[in-house]
């Protein structure tokens, strides 16, 4: 998963869209309110927490901070898919509107591949 755009909504609020197509809200002051530290700092200014931008996936700012996607998208709240106006939660089962991730995971010798277990070299 990448961020693929970020755009200030309001002070300290950022909406975040993903590369799974969902968008979600990043609310900065709940953030900065439960963690510290030196980098974190210059954020609680909303004039430089507005100066993000997306570097290779990830939020960044000026001075280095930078937070993934996947932390992003656990942070997130409001998440809909950018398809349409339909709102879903990230449940254990389900990863919103991506048939991909949706999928039942394969085990070693998929059906549909034609393999059978006797001709399987694993052990």
């Amino acid at each position: 998963m990448k961020l693929l755009d970020v755009k200030t909504i309001a002070a300290h609020q950022l909406e975040l869209t993903f590369s799974h197509p969902t968008q979600g809200v990043f609310d900065g002051a709940r953030y900065l309110a439960d963690h510290q530290g030196p980098l974190l700092e210059a954020l609680r200014d909303p004039a430089y927490f507005s100066r993000c931008f997306v570097d290779a996936g990830a939020l960044c700012w000026p001075n280095g901070l930078e937070l993934s996607a996947i932390r992003l998208y656990e942070l997130s709240h409001a998440v809909k898919s950018t398809a349409g106006s339909k709102r879903f939660r990230k449940s254990a089962t389900t990863y919103g509107s991506c048939p991909a991730l949706n999928q039942p995971k394969l085990g070693m010798n998929p059906p549909n591949l034609g393999i059978s277990p006797e001709h399987s070299t694993r052990p």
